[in-house]
């Protein structure tokens, strides 16, 4: 594939498992084409990109409306003429397709990171309907990071062409990251289980505090996040006298040095995508517990437990028999050049 100019447009607010993926692809992208981003808040994920020399654009939300969103994108597009404009989430994916309707008409896809979650919002639901609508009329192709997604598209999403390329990581970057220096936050003659992400309901946190409060006091859980759920997490460990064994760390921009620490992950949510965690831990070799849902079922790179009476009990087996079986691997298609790979070929250059 010729060298080509392409343009990602990302929310930017957090540091989360959509902006480190968009970050993989981003540096991966940036070794064989001019990659510019345009992002509607400053944040990790502006300074890292900035810190890695690709050219960055700030379209600040909390100043501008949204019609004044797709003005300033159809300038910006009319600068860089791109080849390629990649969008990401319902709101970017709105104003980017549109502002290139009005300028360039640059080849324009999406990527869908996760399932939407419910809402009872109106003023969701409309974005989610308009969002199909530009997405279906406006843009040429929908990336699905997990073959599941599929189910969650409404009409005429559903109807895009699309290709399903996995969510990756450069383990390189990872273990080099790793390698910063952090004082010890474990417990020496304990099993130390983690939990890495957003401190949501859909995470089910509630699950891991029930675990906790059915474990012995040798097994010891770190919680790393934060979110609107905290308050009700640091009184539920209270009611639960989970104090001795529940650690909450909160939110850490570098995670690694962490999931070293851990002699195992846990994610129980009750529906993902593809977690970028799940490959971070992967590429750290270290294992972790899931529910048996998808894409874990299938992928098979977890130990899956059904949600059931004996839940508490199953958890708790796996847990030391995980921690006895030895290290993992990140399989090779879950990798940054990989995906890489499978973008410039199936949807850059739309031939799927």
């Amino acid at each position: 594939m010729m060298p080509q100019k392409i343009l990602h447009i990302l929310s930017g607010d957090l540091w989360a498992g959509a902006e480190v993926q968009a970050y993989n692809l981003l540096l991966e992208l940036n070794k064989e084409h001019q990659v510019i981003v345009c992002l509607l808040n400053a944040g990790v994920l502006s300074q890292r990109l900035a810190d890695n020399c690709i050219k960055i654009h700030i379209i600040d939300e909390s100043e501008h409306s949204f019609f004044s969103i797709i003005k300033s994108l159809t300038k910006l597009f009319m600068h860089y003429k791109p080849d390629i404009i990649h969008t990401h989430r319902t709101k970017e994916n709105i104003v980017g397709s549109l502002a290139n309707f009005f300028s360039t008409k640059a080849r324009c896809v999406r990527t869908l990171h996760g399932a939407p979650e419910h809402t009872s919002h109106l003023k969701t639901k409309i974005l989610r309907v308009i969002d199909a609508i530009t997405g279906k009329l406006l843009q040429q192709h929908l990336v699905l990071v997990a073959p599941q997604l599929k189910e969650s598209l409404i009409w005429p999403l559903n109807s895009m062409p699309q290709s399903v390329i996995y969510n990756a990581v450069n383990v390189d970057n990872i273990q080099r990251e790793s390698l910063q220096s952090i004082a010890p936050i474990t417990q020496s003659n304990a099993i130390n289980v983690g939990f890495f992400g957003r401190f949501v309901s859909l995470k089910r946190i509630d699950l891991i505090l029930d675990i906790a409060a059915g474990a012995t006091t040798d097994i010891h859980f770190h919680l790393f996040g934060d979110g609107p759920e905290k308050p009700a997490i640091k009184q539920a460990i209270n009611d639960k006298k989970l104090n001795n064994t529940v650690h909450l760390h909160g939110h850490i921009d570098n995670i690694y040095p962490f999931i070293k620490q851990m002699d195992l992950l846990m994610l129980l949510s009750d529906h993902e995508g593809l977690p970028m965690i799940l490959l971070e831990s992967l590429a750290l070799g270290k294992p972790m517990i899931t529910r048996d849902i998808q894409p874990f079922n299938e992928l098979k790179l977890t130990k899956c437990i059904s949600l059931d009476e004996n839940f508490v009990n199953k958890c708790l087996d796996a847990i030391h028999k995980t921690t006895e079986s030895g290290q993992v691997a990140l399989p090779e298609k879950f990798t940054t050049a990989y995906m890489t790979q499978q973008l410039s070929k199936h949807v850059y250059m739309g031939t799927a």
